[in-house]
């Protein structure tokens, strides 16, 4: 990133933190998002990856949830704690609703390899997402 790239990412990062302290969760995640298309790289702690997909979620902005989780799981052994069967579950899901089908069959799988309690959740997932993938309402 120039310079000039980093204040325009720290900018939006710190107007999303600020909408969603005034709770205003549809602007913060317009900010955040929009932090992470100027190259934020969401900081990686638990609270705060949590923080960032809240916000994104609260949006139905399945796109970058994506582009945030795949950069969490993705992460070298100092970061460890965030590559969770639940992580995955949520990239799983994010996948799916931007029509990646068989991305988001290998991160469900990948889900339940880190955390086969996670069994149950995913099998009904992969159901939604068989009857998503064949253009039926899974509801």
């Amino acid at each position: 990133l120039s310079k000039s790239g980093d204040n325009a990412a720290l900018t939006s990062w710190f107007l999303g933190v600020i909408a969603s302290i005034q709770g205003d969760k549809a602007l913060s995640g317009k900010y955040i998002a929009e932090a992470i298309d100027r190259g934020f790289r969401v900081p990686s702690s638990k609270d705060t990856l949590e923080f960032v997909l809240q916000n994104l979620e609260e949006n139905n902005d399945y796109r970058h949830i994506v582009s945030v989780l795949r950069s969490v799981v993705t992460l070298d052994d100092q970061n460890r704690s965030l590559v969770t069967g639940v992580n995955y579950l949520r990239l799983a899901y994010a996948l799916g609703n931007i029509a990646r089908y068989d991305d988001a069959r290998a991160a469900a799988s990948r889900a339940v390899e880190l955390d086969p309690t996670l069994e149950t959740p995913v099998s009904a997932f992969l159901s939604q997402l068989e009857l998503a993938r064949q253009g039926k309402n899974p509801n």
